[in-house]
C-alpha cells in the first residue's frame, strides 16, 4: 500500500506542479494567437477603407491642384496671341499665348475656347502648347477637335450651350477695356485699336468668371473628361462711344473656356503613382479592368475616380468607370499567423516530448527507488533470517555444551564443529557486505595475473564446504591462457559465489541415473579469456538475467523463499567483473541449465585501452 501510494504521489505532483501549468499557459498562448488573428482579420476591412480614403484624397488633391492652376490662368491667355497686362496700358502689343508656346501640364491634352452666343455652330479654337508635330500628336489633336465639335453640338441639342458650364459659384473681375479689345477683336483694324487706345484711358469693364467645372462621358467607347468655365461680359452701351472699332464689344460676350483632361492620366497613371506613395506594404493596388489576386478571402475597397472626384455625368453607369481596387490580402496575415501556430506547435511538441520524457524518467526513478526499497526490505529480511539461524544454532550448541548434555567426546567435537561452521557463515555475510563497500568505492586493485591459478585457489574451500560429501565440481582449465588484469581475491570471490549460487538454485539430483556435476571452465575465445560456471538447473528466465546481478535482488518473495541468501552474491560477481574491466552474463546451456560467463580481455589490450 505504501509503495502504491508512493508510485502515485510522484507523478501526481509532477503533473500538478509542471504539466498542468504548462497546459494552461499553452492554452492561453494558443488562444492569444487565435484572438490576435481574428482581431487583425476584423481590422482588414477598415484598413482597406482607410487606404482607399487616402488614395481618394490624393487623387482629389492632385486634380484640384490642376484646376487651381488653370483657374489662375487669365482669361485673355485663351488665344493664339494675347496682350500682356502691362502692355495694354501703353499700346496694344500681341505676343504668342502660353497655350501655344509652353509645354502642356501633365494631364492636359489641350485647351479650347468658343463663344456661346453662336449656339451649336459656335466656332472654337484649340491650343496644344509647344508640343512637337509628330504623327501621334497630330492624330490626338484631330481627335480632340472632333470631340469638341460633337460636345458643342450635343450640349446645344440638350438645351443650350449654357449647360456646358455651371454658374453656381462665380466671381467678378474688372479689367482694362484695352485688354478685352486686344483679346476679343484680333481681326479689328490695328491702327484703329492703336488710336482707340489713347481714348481708352482708365476705362475698365466688369467680367463674370466661373470656376472650372469637370464633366465626364463616354463617347463611342472613348472616355472624355472636359473642364469648362464661363467668362461673361454684359452688354455695355458706353463701349460703343469710345470708338467704332471697339463697338462690337458693346453687345457683350459669353465665352466657354476649358481644356481636355487625359483619361489615361486620371484613371491609370495617377492612381498607380499615388498608390505607391500612400498605400502600405500589405495593401495591393489593382488597376481598372484587371482581375484581382484570386483570393476570395481578400478584402476589397473600391476607388471610383468619376464619383469620388465629383465629375458630372449624364449616365449613372458612368459613375463606376475606371474604378480601381485596394486589396488587403489575407494571405500574408494568414501566412504570418500560420507561422506563429507552427512555431507554437513545434514548441508544444518539444515541451510534450520533454514533459513526457520527464514523466517516464520520473516513473522509472520511482520504480527503481521502489525496487531498491523492496530489495533493501528483502535484504533486511534475509539478513535477519540468515543471522537468526546461525545465532540460534551457536546458542543451542553452546548451551548444550555448557550444561554438559554432550558427554561423549565425539559429540562435543561435532558441536564445536557446528559452532565454528555457523561462525564462519556469519563471518562470510559480514565479509560480503564489506566487500561490496570496497568494490563500490573502487578501492580494489588489479594487476596482470594467471586466471587459472586464482581459479584453482577456490577449489579447496569449495570442496571442503561439502562436509565430506562426494565432490560436485569439475574443473576444466585450458592451458597457456594469456594473462589478464585481475584481482586474486576477486576471482576467488567470483568462483565461490557462482558455485554457491548454482548449489542453491540448481541442486544436483544424485538419485538421477547420470548426475552431472557443476563445471568450472576457463578457455579462450578470440582475444578474450573466459571463465564459465555451468549447471543443469532450471535456467534463468530472460526477464531476470540482468536483474539478478543487481544488489539485494532475489527472485520471489523473501518471506516465502526456501533458499538462503541475501542477494549480494551475484552482485559482488558483477562488481568484481567491472573492476577487472570484464563483463558477466548468464546464458542458456545446450541440453538444459545455465552458463554464467565472465569475459576478460588480455592484459596487454586492457592496459592499452586504459
Amino acid at each position: 500500500m505504501v509503495q502504491l501510494r508512493a508510485r502515485r504521489t510522484g507523478p501526481a505532483l509532477y503533473a500538478l506542479l509542471l504539466v498542468l501549468p504548462t497546459l494552461v499557459l499553452g492554452w492561453l498562448q494558443w488562444r492569444q494567437i487565435e484572438t490576435e488573428h481574428a482581431n487583425e482579420l476584423a481590422s482588414l476591412p477598415d484598413e482597406a477603407d482607410d487606404a482607399a480614403r487616402r488614395l481618394r484624397e490624393a487623387l482629389r488633391e492632385r486634380l484640384e491642384r490642376l484646376l487651381k492652376d488653370e483657374d489662375d490662368r487669365a482669361f485673355h491667355q485663351y488665344g493664339s496671341k494675347y496682350c500682356p497686362d502691362e502692355s495694354c496700358t501703353t499700346g496694344v502689343l500681341m505676343v504668342p499665348s502660353p497655350l501655344v508656346r509652353d509645354t502642356r501640364p501633365r494631364g492636359v491634352l489641350g485647351w479650347f475656347v468658343f463663344d456661346i452666343a453662336h449656339g451649336s455652330e459656335a466656332p472654337h479654337e484649340t491650343f496644344y502648347g509647344g508640343e512637337s508635330r509628330m504623327e501621334e500628336e497630330v492624330k490626338l489633336q484631330r481627335d480632340i477637335d472632333e470631340a469638341l465639335g460633337r460636345f458643342t453640338a450635343r450640349t446645344a441639342d440638350e438645351g443650350g450651350l449654357r449647360r456646358a458650364t455651371r454658374m453656381d459659384s462665380f466671381y467678378e473681375v474688372t479689367v482694362p477695356l484695352g485688354l478685352v479689345a486686344a483679346h476679343r477683336l484680333p481681326n479689328a483694324d490695328a491702327k484703329c485699336l492703336e488710336d482707340a487706345e489713347e481714348r481708352f484711358g482708365d476705362l475698365t469693364v466688369p467680367l463674370t468668371v466661373s470656376p472650372f467645372h469637370v464633366q465626364f462621358y463616354v463617347e463611342d467607347g472613348v472616355p472624355r473628361i472636359i473642364a469648362t468655365r464661363r467668362v461673361l461680359m454684359d452688354p455695355n452701351a458706353n463701349v460703343s462711344r469710345v470708338d467704332v472699332c471697339v463697338a462690337p464689344l458693346s453687345k457683350g460676350f459669353g465665352l466657354v473656356q476649358g481644356f481636355f483632361i487625359d483619361p489615361g492620366w486620371i484613371f491609370e497613371e495617377l492612381p498607380r503613382s499615388l498608390a505607391e506613395r500612400v498605400l502600405g506594404r500589405s495593401q495591393q493596388f489593382v488597376p481598372a479592368g484587371v482581375a484581382c489576386c484570386g483570393n476570395d478571402e481578400a478584402y476589397h475597397a473600391a476607388v471610383r475616380p468619376v464619383a469620388d472626384l465629383d465629375l458630372e455625368t449624364n449616365l449613372a453607369s458612368d459613375q463606376d468607370f475606371g474604378a480601381v481596387q485596394i486589396v488587403v490580402d489575407t494571405k500574408e496575415t494568414d501566412a504570418r499567423f500560420e507561422s506563429q501556430r507552427l512555431r507554437f506547435l513545434l514548441l508544444a511538441a518539444m515541451l510534450a516530448v520533454s514533459l513526457g520524457t520527464g514523466m517516464i524518467l520520473l516513473l522509472r526513478s520511482v520504480e527503481r527507488e521502489l525496487e531498491q526499497a523492496a530489495r533493501t526490505e528483502n535484504f533486511v529480511a534475509a539478513v535477519t533470517h540468515e543471522l537468526r539461524t546461525p545465532l540460534s544454532a551457536i546458542r543451542l550448541h553452546g548451551e548444550m555444551l555448557l550444561d554438559g548434555w554432550a558427554k561423549d567426546e565425539a559429540k562435543q567435537r561435532e558441536y564445536y564443529r557446528r559452532i565454528v561452521r555457523e561462525t564462519e557463515r556469519l563471518s562470510t555475510m559480514v565479509e560480503r557486505v564489506l566487500e561490496k563497500s570496497k568494490l563500490t568505492a573502487g578501492t580494489i586493485k588489479v594487476a596482470p595475473g594467471d586466471l587459472n591459478r586464482s581459479v584453482r585457489a577456490a577449489e579447496v574451500p569449495l570442496v571442503n564446504a561439502r562436509d565430506g560429501e562426494r565432490s560436485d565440481l569439475i574443473f576444466e582449465l585450458a592451458d597457456e591462457l594469456p594473462e589478464v588484469e585481475l584481482s586474486h581475491e576477486g576471482v576467488l570471490s567470483i568462483v565461490v559465489n557462482l558455485v554457491e549460487n548454482a548449489r542453491k538454485y540448481a541442486p544436483i539430483d544424485w538419485s538421477a541415473p547420470a548426475p552431472e556435476p557443476y563445471r568450472v571452465i576457463t578457455r579462450r575465445e578470440g582475444s578474450d579469456v573466459l571463465l564459465e560456471v555451468a549447471d543443469r538447473g532450471p535456467g534463468v528466465p530472460e526477464a531476470e538475467r540482468e536483474k539478478i546481478f543487481e544488489a539485494f535482488y532475489r527472485v520471489g518473495d523473501e518471506k516465502t523463499r526456501k533458499t538462503r541468501g541475501t542477494g549480494l552474491g551475484l552482485h559482488l560477481v558483477a562488481l568484481h567483473a567491472r573492476a577487472m574491466k570484464g563483463s558477466i552474463g548468464v546464458f542458456d546451456r545446450p541440453g538444459g541449465g545455465s552458463i554464467f560467463r565472465l569475459r576478460l580481455p588480455p592484459a596487454s589490450e586492457n592496459g592499452a585501452a586504459s
